[in-house]
């Protein structure tokens, strides 16, 4: 059954509809992700559900029972904010265990060690920094035995290893205890790590909803492919595939020698200079400026310079791998121009962004 219904909320704040005529359905113990850019209504739409903010119009649905008007604490959630938002005048211990009651402990201790609180149980929350601000207001929810979790960008102050492990605590004790969670993130990794469901948010409205899959792979639109990254957008409808449809063909000298190749009608094959080779980690970031369109057809055109991530794994051979470090090192120890290397990338479009 649906334990969270939102039916026609509208939410204004003067002349701008923060939330517009939304409908939404949670289903009972799913783990939904509210996705979107900074002032989408996301963080409005979840204070609308905690009781925190009234709609102007429409009905609010908790396990069937309206709720619309219903105040903040008889609404069964537990909401962490963004800021880290806890009781000054308790210590941590005291936020923590006020929330714990009729917790198991054991759920307790995993909470407090995979957030590393353990050591700042007895500091008053002015006393702490941002970071173990919101730290200690997730582990309150956490710990929470009500049935709905509200997280407003519970991570975003973190630094990334204990983001990465956050993010696991979240879904390892929504698992366990089958407790109904919304999340509210702009980070994509985030939303495709946590989601059973994304919800892609623009404008107060909801442009896509489904599994990561069905929203992503391939996006489903145009909004949801902007939310991909640095990714440019070709001309004519089509949008460059996500980072693993690249794979690198040639570089450097070998690019030159190369010659067109036969083409399936939905593959795009970029041939042109390096403006910029930059390796991030786990890609590679290029910036090129084509010197051949492709011959597949004018939709697949590219005529302008585009970014291009080249994951730095198994698409991408040891040979190439050094060319592509020989680039970046020119780059940023001489004066050589890296725009005279030449480069080779083809990809398959598994599905094109329709434009307007």
């Amino acid at each position: 059954m649906s334990c969270v219904e939102l039916r026609n909320i509208t939410k204004r704040f003067g002349n701008r509809r923060a939330v517009d005529n939304l409908t939404l359905s949670i289903r009972e113990a799913s783990f939904v992700v509210l996705l979107g850019e900074s002032g989408c209504g996301k963080s409005t739409l979840l204070r609308l559900i905690s009781g925190l903010e009234s709609p102007d119009s429409g009905e609010i649905l908790l396990m069937g029972q309206l709720a619309t008007r219903l105040q903040p604490h008889k609404r069964n959630c537990s909401l962490s904010f963004q800021n880290g938002v806890c009781y000054d005048h308790w210590t941590v211990r005291k936020n923590i265990e006020e929330s714990a009651k009729g917790t198991d402990a054991r759920v307790l201790s995993d909470v407090l060690d995979t957030l590393g609180l353990n050591d700042c149980m007895h500091q008053y929350p002015a006393e702490l920094s941002g970071g173990e601000k919101q730290r200690v207001s997730l582990a309150r929810t956490l710990v929470s035995s009500k049935g709905i979790y509200l997280l407003d960008e519970p991570l975003a102050q973190l630094n990334p290893k204990m983001r990465y492990h956050a993010r696991e605590l979240i879904r390892r004790v929504h698992d366990q205890h089958a407790k109904t969670t919304v999340f509210v993130t702009h980070d994509l990794a985030e939303a495709l790590f946590l989601a059973d469901i994304v919800v892609v948010m623009d404008q107060g409205k909801i442009v896509s909803q489904g599994t990561p899959r069905e929203c992503f792979d391939p996006p489903l639109n145009e909004h949801c492919a902007s939310l991909l990254g640095s990714f440019d957008h070709l001309p004519a409808s089509q949008t460059i595939p996500l980072p693993h449809h690249w794979k690198i063909l040639a570089i450097g000298r070998e690019a030159t020698k190369s010659g067109p190749k036969a083409c399936q009608s939905d593959e795009i094959v970029l041939q042109g200079r390096i403006v910029s080779c930059r390796w991030l980690g786990t890609y590679w970031e290029l910036r090129v400026t084509p010197i051949l369109s492709s011959n597949v057809g004018a939709k697949h055109r590219i005529d302008q310079t585009v970014s291009v991530h080249v994951p730095d794994g198994p698409l991408v051979s040891r040979e190439l791998a050094k060319q592509l470090r020989a680039v970046e090192a020119k780059r940023l120890g001489t004066e050589s121009d890296s725009s005279s290397e030449m480069v080779w990338i083809s990809a398959m479009v598994r599905s094109g962004v329709e434009g307007p």
